[in-house]
């Protein structure tokens, strides 16, 4: 992320970069990427943006999301949106979720048990509320696998608006960009599938896009511009 504000920087002299950490323990705030609520976190950054001297002054604001960041960064946005940002990118998010969980190293022991415990209680309230990839899990091979998503899910299936009752205020929020942009990586082989970064689907070898697969619209795409 220090290379994306010096760039950021350099390109745009003078333009203000924020980056948003979860605690400022750097290894606390590592540990955050894999460990906690993820809701806890964007309703904190919540927080901390609305009395942020600078950006809760600001008219609008822009947003890059890496990876998982990506769709927390549009959980911020449908949630409470202040300071208002004005375009989102996200590089490699998992915006409809992952299907299957990352590999662990040969001799990474901490890592096969959280993977182990994540696979194997996938929907327990303690995965659910502790483990941030669970949180953004979503496999909807049968319709009973997509039913317990939609029941257990703490994050995903929530910022998603995929649950009976659509929370009016995400689509509104989502609205407002005025650019949101999602880039897919095309070598990603960390993101199962790959083209979640699109908000697409994989059912076996098809590919269901965005405009498919929403019966009804994350948001009004006559005023948002979605580049993917």
């Amino acid at each position: 992320m220090k290379s994306i504000q010096a760039l950021a920087e350099d390109i745009h002299p003078g333009t203000f970069v924020h980056i948003i950490a979860i605690d400022e323990d750097p290894s606390q705030d590592q540990m955050a990427t894999f460990k906690g609520n993820v809701s806890d976190q964007v309703s904190k950054v919540c927080e901390e943006l609305a009395k942020h001297p600078i950006l809760s002054t600001a008219p609008a604001i822009d947003a890059i999301g890496i990876s998982q960041g990506g769709q927390f960064l549009r959980g911020y946005v449908e949630r409470c949106n202040w300071p208002q940002v004005r375009s989102l990118v996200t590089f490699g998010s998992q915006h409809n979720g992952i299907i299957d969980f990352r590999s662990c190293g040969a001799t990474d022991w901490l890592c096969k048990g959280a993977m182990a415990l994540m696979r194997f209680g996938t929907w327990s309230k303690l995965v659910q509320s502790s483990l941030v990839p669970a949180q953004y899990y979503r496999n909807p091979a049968t319709e009973a696998d997509y039913n317990k998503y939609l029941e257990n899910s703490n994050f995903l299936a929530d910022i998603n608006n995929e649950r009976e009752f659509k929370n009016e205020k995400y689509k509104a929020n989502l609205s407002k960009l005025t650019n949101f942009v999602m880039w897919m990586f095309e070598d990603d082989d960390l993101v199962i599938p790959k083209e979640s970064s699109w908000f697409e689907e994989v059912n076996g070898t098809e590919v269901i896009p965005l405009r498919a697969h929403f019966e009804v619209p994350l948001v009004n795409t006559s005023r948002t511009s979605m580049s993917y």
